[in-house]
């Protein structure tokens, strides 16, 4: 993949993060407790994936903590 192509899919990357983000700061944590609480969960699940991912392939896999859960 060329360096443009990467570019551009971290930059939709980027954007959608913010845009999930914003969007899960709008859901009631009052009313909707359990549902607000597994999209918390599914967003640290992400990045959780995305940090092993980047350290993969930076070889700095050993680096890593261990996950606090």
């Amino acid at each position: 993949m060329d360096k443009e192509s990467i570019l551009t899919l971290l930059k939709y990357k980027r954007w959608i993060d913010a845009e999930t983000l914003k969007n899960v700061k709008q859901v009631s944590a009052t009313a909707y407790i359990e549902k607000r609480h597994l999209m918390l969960r599914l967003m640290n699940y992400i990045f959780v994936t995305e940090t092993i991912f980047k350290a993969k392939i930076s070889g700095q896999f050993d680096d890593l903590p261990a996950p606090v859960v």
